[in-house]
């Protein structure tokens, strides 16, 4: 996509929207800021697809977790152009799927998103109207804009989805408040990712203000010799290289079949690499601790460490004084 001037100076407005939004942490639900059907097909192509490639991280360990992929009910609630709808039909296809409702305050979004997801679609009917009910709800980069009100009609959804998929971008303010999501709805699901556990999220003990639960995707290799994309990076102010995201995978007891053993531990952010060793924020269910890891003990374990994350950082742990003696891969 060949951009003009005033295509990245709308970007750049629409960038400063959000990022206000997000520091300001306001309790009004933001109005609609689409003008055009250019505007989502510019974020489509720029931010609409760096959020895409977090779902693709998202998506890639619900599908080695055997995560229910079959729903014949698709929300996909605060759509806008329709990313989160459009990776969950390009991983799983549309097998199965009876209707998919696209919800956003926006009509100009909605139209946009329905228009751009009925190839992928299949024989499903696409609607833009909140069902009673559904078997999947999607939620993306919703909680700067929703307000106090739209995260409690966001929470009356959830309530009646059988599985929910809640992704937000990694920062603080957006981790914690899905952390406060997942306390208010663990009683009603099973807690499947990032979680390794169901029990009190250990971010929320003495000690841990100042963390907050967040992953990084890796975007695909090819973006760093394209030249749409080095622009981008130059107009925007955007590092290509960083793709933080929080996220939620939640799901009725009696569809959990995707529960990760209870003796797992999962690395949180990145690891602080040192001389011959790693410091690593480990989360399991005693609670999240910094532990260190050793070069020595498996080469390959800490360069994977080192590296951007090609898949979830999930492991069975040993440990001692404060030190991992071993780290082994799950799945």
């Amino acid at each position: 996509m060949d951009l003009l001037r005033a295509d990245w100076d709308r970007l750049r407005k629409l960038r400063s929207v959000f990022l206000e939004r997000a520091e300001s942490a306001r309790p009004e639900t933001l109005p609609d800021y689409w003008s055009s059907a250019h505007d989502l097909e510019l974020y489509e192509a720029t931010f609409g697809r760096r959020i895409a490639w977090r779902w693709d991280a998202v998506l890639d360990e619900l599908a080695a977790r055997s995560f229910p992929a079959r729903p014949k009910i698709v929300l996909d609630w605060g759509c806008g152009s329709g990313t989160a709808a459009r990776a969950w039909l390009e991983h799983f296809g549309a097998e199965g799927l009876e209707r998919l409702h696209l919800v956003d305050r926006s009509s100009l979004a909605t139209s946009f998103a329905a228009e751009r997801l009925k190839p992928l679609a299949g024989a499903a009917r696409i609607a833009t109207d909140p069902p009673a009910a559904c078997d999947l709800l999607l939620v993306s980069h919703v909680l700067d804009e929703a307000g106090l009100d739209g995260r409690e009609k966001l929470l009356e959804m959830c309530r009646r989805a059988k599985t929910v998929v809640w992704l937000e971008p990694g920062t603080s303010s957006a981790s914690r408040a899905l952390i406060e999501l997942r306390e208010t709805l663990r009683a009603d699901f099973e807690l499947l990712a990032p979680c390794p556990h169901r029990g009190a999220c250990g971010m929320q003990a003495p000690g841990h203000e100042s963390d907050w639960c967040h992953h990084f995707a890796t975007p695909p290799r090819s973006v760093f010799q394209d030249p749409f994309w080095g622009a981008a990076a130059r107009e925007l102010g955007i590092d290509l290289r960083s793709l933080p995201y929080s996220f939620l995978a939640l799901a009725r007891a009696a569809l959990a079949g995707a529960l990760p053993p209870p003796d797992l531990a999962r690395v949180l952010g990145r690891p602080r690499i040192e001389k011959g060793r790693a410091r690593i924020d480990v989360c399991s269910s005693s609670g999240v601790a910094t532990r260190h890891y050793l070069a020595r003990l498996s080469k390959p374990r800490f360069d994977e460490l080192c590296e951007s994350p090609e898949r979830a950082r999930l492991y069975r742990v040993e440990e001692g004084d404060g030190r991992i003696g071993a780290l082994q891969p799950w799945p």
